[in-house]
């Protein structure tokens, strides 16, 4: 491992990044699922492919490898990229949506531990009762489901290439609209090649599967 890394660092400061990403993708399996994809992401950026690369980077973030680093390189693609998507929609619902699945798992843990030891500090001072504890606690543990059981579920996708949005799942439709390569979306079903748009609200229709990468 430690002659890998040195290889890698030569070949990064070397600026040789096509050997980079050969490297990375051939020892896949010697680093840790968000530590490759923040490795892989940020090279791509560097040889301007920046919708692969904000793949990789919100999929870093999304295996918990959500350090200082990857955000930063993450808001360095997305100002690069200026796409139109759920952090910069008009809707307030895909805004809130697109702030809540930016955060890793370590934030909603923390909140929850948060609430939690305040509502029993508040309890053991006898500020509140053991009613008002009981729901305090219950209400502690909405950050931590809405994690696991709402927004993990969600099929959350970063577009690779500039695509054509259809009314149904096949060419013969209507287009509807185009969504540029890099932006990031929520998919729901899938027919045959081809996945629904269902956030954000200017994109809802059909896209062609396989110009989305799924993050999870």
């Amino acid at each position: 491992m430690e002659s890998l890394l040195k290889s890698l660092r030569e070949q990064y400061q070397s600026s040789d990044f096509e050997a980079v990403k050969t490297s990375l993708i051939k020892n896949k399996d010697a680093f840790d699922k968000g530590e490759f994809h923040y490795n892989l992401g940020t090279v791509y950026s560097k040889t301007g492919n920046y919708a692969v690369g904000r793949y990789h980077l919100e999929k870093a973030i999304f295996e918990g490898y959500d350090s200082a680093a990857t955000k930063h390189n993450l808001k360095t693609v997305t100002d690069k990229l200026s796409v139109k998507d759920l952090a910069t929609s008009q809707s307030v619902d895909d805004v809130f949506l697109a702030k809540s699945i930016s955060y890793g798992p370590d934030f909603y843990i923390f909140i929850t531990l948060v609430l939690l030891i305040t509502s029993i500090t508040l309890f053991n001072k006898k500020i509140i009762k053991s009613w008002a504890l009981s729901l305090l606690l219950l209400f502690s543990m909405i950050p931590v489901s809405l994690k696991y059981f709402y927004l993990d579920n969600l099929n959350v996708a970063v577009l690779f290439n500039d695509s054509k949005v259809f009314e149904g799942p096949s060419g013969i439709f209507e287009k509807t609209g185009e969504i540029p390569k890099g932006a990031k979306v929520i998919v729901g079903k899938t027919i045959e090649g081809w996945y629904f748009i269902e956030k954000p609200v200017d994109y809802v229709g059909w896209i062609k599967k396989k110009n989305v990468g799924i993050l999870k």
